[in-house]
């Protein structure tokens, strides 16, 4: 007997077999991934009433941070959720830029020597100088786009080194309007100086009670002791405003090596060896966590007015 073959019984056949694997993989990904859940160990005896009033919130991340395992402990209990396509939220940017530029007491005389090194497009022209000594500055931008400039340490050099800075209509908060150097020297690119300074600040600002920003400072540096820093930045237009203190061929400008904005104490323990990270609390409360010269880790509670 002649066998007929049903090829449309074997496509639903196949269909079906693709639904279920599509089904089942759907399943896994909304509840397979609990097998890489989080899980809480109590090492205090009385988690639930000891943290009574804490939360703490984060992420495990993966597939460019478009999905993530997000956790919340709360009042001693923990709460995980899996979400797809979906950032967790995030802690206030603090976009940050070290430089090493020519210092104001150098700055006329180098500028008396430059040249244009390089004619770019629509009339821009890069200009080459060199100095015997460089200023470190550190940049932050606020959350709320305002910008804080610190200057730093002057740094004496092995040998005169080029900076450069570009001609044109740019503004102070563009990183080539004076002259900035680009880690090259004579004989090549210097590594010692590593122009590219970590922050003294941890990575991210803090929201304080009333509305404002604070940095961690980490350690004792620029004459600043660790601790919280209420940090106050200027817009572009408050930058623009300020008074020119130097020339590029012509040009006045805002220094590169000049401060701007303020840094000023809000919190810092006198026992603080490391200020570790900061955190906004609810009721306008802001939590500090440092170590103190025995290591000892400590989370002090602070209050809107610093106390």
């Amino acid at each position: 007997m002649k066998r007929i073959k049903r090829p449309l019984a074997g496509l639903a056949l196949l269909g079906a077999a693709s639904v279920a694997v599509v089904a089942a993989a759907t399943v896994w990904l909304y509840t397979g991934w609990t097998t890489i859940g989080l899980t809480l160990t109590d090492r205090i005896g009385s988690g639930a009433q000891e943290l009574q009033g804490f939360t703490l919130e984060g992420a495990l991340e993966w597939h460019d941070n478009s999905d993530s395992l997000y956790f919340r402990l709360q009042d001693g209990a923990l709460h995980t959720e899996f979400w797809m396509d979906k950032r967790p939220p995030e802690a206030p940017g603090l976009s940050y830029w070290p430089a090493m530029v020519i210092p104001a007491a150098e700055h006329a005389p180098a500028d008396g020597k430059a040249f244009v090194s390089e004619q770019l497009y629509g009339g821009l022209q890069i200009l080459r100088t060199y100095a015997p000594a460089l200023q470190r500055t550190y940049t932050s931008t606020l959350p709320d786009e305002t910008t804080l400039r610190l200057a730093g340490e002057t740094v004496t050099m092995q040998e005169e080194v080029p900076g450069t800075a570009m001609t044109g209509d740019l503004g102070e908060t563009d990183s080539s309007y004076d002259y900035t150097w680009q880690g090259e020297t004579q004989n090549g690119y210097d590594a010692q100086y590593d122009r590219w300074q970590p922050s003294p600040a941890a990575e991210n600002a803090v929201r304080l009670g009333d509305g404002g920003y604070a940095l961690c400072w980490r350690q004792e540096f620029l004459s600043r002791a660790p601790g919280l820093y209420r940090a106050e930045g200027l817009t572009r237009e408050e930058i623009a405003a300020l008074p020119r203190d130097g020339t590029v061929q012509g040009t006045e400008v805002l220094c590169a090596s000049t401060e701007f904005g303020a840094l000023t104490p809000f919190y810092c323990p006198a026992d603080a060896k490391t200020a570790l990270a900061g955190a906004a609390m609810e009721g306008g409360f802001t939590l500090l966590l440092y170590l103190d010269g025995e290591d000892t880790l400590w989370a002090d509670l602070v209050t809107a007015a610093g106390q």
